[in-house]
């Protein structure tokens, strides 16, 4: 069985924006995270960017 190596990038905004969260959030996030690394294509394909997908967060 052959497996992908997924690279998950984030922008230089979402990364000064995550320091603002709260421990609650940040959990969630590393949870959306390690899914979004097990599988990118779960998520809705970003159009104009081929290979790249986008989540939501869900309150």
């Amino acid at each position: 069985m052959m497996h992908m190596f997924w690279v998950l990038k984030a922008h230089q905004l979402f990364e000064k924006d995550l320091k603002k969260l709260n421990k609650s959030d940040k959990e969630r996030l590393k949870e959306l995270i390690l899914r979004i690394k097990e599988n990118p294509n779960r998520f809705k394909p970003l159009r104009c960017y081929p290979g790249l997908f986008r989540g939501r967060k869900r309150c």
